[in-house]
């Protein structure tokens, strides 16, 4: 079975890393896999080490992007595309028309288009596809709720929940006691939450806690206001010595390794990367009760979960963290063993395999 991966941009971001962690297993796949990107990115090296079936094919000229992409399709004998976003799903329909070639979508967002020009993107691309996956339950149930799917539709839908190479994680290194160090790892945007986490993080401060805490995450040009909020809270309230802000870091897995915990706060999440890299990491795991942080750790199992928003709850659960700490971090070791056969790459990589199988039958 030969696969075609079919994605727009390379640098990083949580489907990026996804795929490229996908295509690193090179021989070790059920399948043959290809790969076409259609901008650059800071990732791309990695890419064209991960595979040598990697190729950028620039789609500025439309037309000619479909004519190249159709003759890539035509001699690799590829059977099916898997695209990431509903725009690739349109060109590789364009692109293979006429080919019997089946089309597979990852759905990697959380919103969906409701009016205009890009709704009506979203639906078309939707109908093409042969298979549309979503990266939790409750990310598919929002989008049948958006677009009031009928039973029928709902048959194209499939849930495989994202996958982690575990291999680059080691367990927590540190052996615990004197000053904390703690983490969060995610980009300065909306979506996210940085500022509840500082305002817990000066109510900390305030009741005597010795910390360390490392904000892990690029400063978004569209949304400044998300880092520059953040900062500024941390300088009036005197936390410049034990709140860092690191930008963006090339070994995530590295710097879990010298955490001993892990605070998470988000408004809008499809499936929560950072958080599962967290808990395999053996940390003791802060995360806000959204229902896909629910899904994601078996309800609370696997991380403490505190209500969003709810800045004394999550200061209430952490006192106790650190009240008793030799539990939690027995119990967070446990957890990691777990996380890592449910979300491990090879299982995602399975559970597409087997989407592929099954697409065979449509129509």
């Amino acid at each position: 079975m030969k696969v075609l991966y079919l994605i727009g941009g390379l640098n990083t971001g949580g489907k990026e890393r996804l795929l490229l962690d996908v295509l690193q297993l090179q021989d070790g796949l059920p399948f043959e896999a290809f790969c076409i990107y259609r901008k650059s990115g800071n990732l791309e090296k990695q890419f064209r080490n991960a595979s040598r079936n990697t190729f950028h094919l620039p789609s500025r000229n439309v037309v000619g992007f479909l004519l190249r992409l159709r003759r890539i399709i035509k001699r690799g004998g590829i059977r099916l595309v898997h695209a990431q976003s509903s725009f690739d799903s349109l060109l590789a329909a364009a692109a293979s028309l006429g080919m019997g070639v089946r089309i597979v979508q990852t759905v990697h967002s959380y919103e969906f288009a409701r009016t205009g020009w890009s709704s009506l993107l979203d639906r078309m691309a939707f109908r093409l596809c042969d298979r549309v996956v979503f990266v939790s339950r409750q990310q598919l149930n929002h989008y049948a709720s958006v677009y009031h799917l009928s039973p029928n539709q709902r048959e194209k839908q499939a849930v495989v929940y994202n996958g982690i190479d575990f291999s680059r994680f080691g367990l927590r290194a540190r052996a615990g006691g004197g000053r904390l160090n703690m983490a969060m790892v995610g980009n300065f945007v909306p979506e996210k939450d940085q500022y509840f986490v500082c305002r817990f993080l000066e109510r900390l401060h305030s009741s005597g806690v010795d910390f360390d805490f490392y904000f892990v995450g690029a400063r978004n040009g569209n949304h400044p206001e998300c880092y520059d909020r953040a900062v500024a809270f941390c300088e009036q309230h005197g936390l410049n010595d034990c709140v860092h802000f690191l930008g963006g870091c090339d070994d995530v897995p590295g710097l879990l390794g010298r955490m001993d915990a892990f605070v998470y706060s988000s408004m809008s999440e499809t499936f929560g990367i950072a958080v599962v890299e967290a808990i395999a990491t053996g940390l003791p795991t802060f995360v806000n009760d959204l229902d896909v942080f629910c899904e994601i750790t078996q309800q609370g199992k696997w991380a403490v979960l505190y209500r969003s928003g709810d800045l004394d709850d999550l200061c209430n659960r952490f006192a106790d963290f650190i009240n008793d700490s030799d539990a939690y971090y027995a119990s967070a070791k446990e957890n990691a063993l777990e996380v890592r056969n449910l979300y491990s790459i090879n299982t995602h990589v399975e559970n597409l395999k087997n989407i592929y199988l099954q697409n065979s039958l449509i129509r």
